[in-house]
């Protein structure tokens, strides 16, 4: 089964993975294993296409015929052999759970949508899902200071498309990453306030005890960052959301 073997194939165990552990091997390690993951499970759509467009699925296991409504033949197979659909628009669930009671079609995945949650419950179990995030944002506030290897930031989006894969992207995005950007922001602008030259020396490495407000620097340094994240965060983040906490959180006194 699909659980099986992403227990016993692709995450057999934790990997050596910790709090300990940086965020590129974290990252690049979990990115390996799941497109390890990926390949099989689409050697498996491809194997039990028929399966898949005849039965479906709940989360919890049980195993549903398909029905297709009069006169919609055409579109159920289509949309049960899609990889984004849980073909569930044209469909009717004839089967009932093992209590009896009926199950809503909309309750129902398709193989590739019931692969894709025994990858996300794997990681759950190792409690691996609020690590990778902040693995994650460790690697893009590195980003932020210029400290990220290029290969480290293609982790970034990869690890993105994962999280929207498993279907947890949005509320990441909204419950995490928004108010981390919030914090990291406001930091940012009161440093600023306090001093651009002690500001520019601390980021730098310097132990320069000036306190000269350098209305230049401010305005370099917002500018850069403005530009960091409008075009290179905007590859694998939401450009309005990002630039829109940016001049209200850093910009704005």
């Amino acid at each position: 089964t699909l659980q099986q073997a992403c227990q016993n194939y692709v995450l057999p165990t934790s990997g050596g993975v910790s709090q300990e552990s940086s965020s590129s091997f974290l990252l690049g390690y979990i990115q390996t294993q799941y497109q390890k993951y990926v390949d099989y499970l689409l050697l498996c759509k491809h194997v039990f296409l028929p399966l898949d467009r005849t039965h479906a699925w709940t989360a919890n296991g049980e195993v549903y015929k398909r029905s297709a409504a009069p006169g919609t033949e055409n579109s159920a197979v289509g949309g049960a052999s899609g990889g984004g659909s849980n073909g569930s628009n044209a469909m009717l669930i004839t089967g009932t759970a093992n209590n009896g009671s009926s199950k809503n079609s909309g309750n129902v995945m398709g193989l590739w949508q019931v692969g894709l949650e025994q990858f996300r419950k794997r990681l759950q179990e190792f409690n691996w899902d609020d690590l990778i995030y902040q693995k994650w944002w460790e690697s893009l506030q590195m980003d932020w200071d210029d400290n990220l290897a290029l290969d480290q930031q293609s982790l970034l989006q990869s690890t993105l498309y994962m999280w929207q894969d498993l279907g947890v992207l949005a509320v990441t995005l909204s419950q995490r990453l928004e108010p981390d950007l919030i914090r990291l922001f406001q930091n940012k602008s009161q440093q600023l306030k306090q001093s651009s030259s002690s500001f520019s020396s601390s980021s730098m490495g310097d132990d320069s005890e000036s306190s000269t407000y350098n209305a230049t620097l401010v305005i370099s340094y917002c500018f850069d960052k403005w530009m960091h994240v409008a075009y290179h965060w905007s590859r694998f983040l939401p450009k309005s959301t990002c630039v829109f906490l940016l001049e209200n959180h850093l910009f704005k006194p």
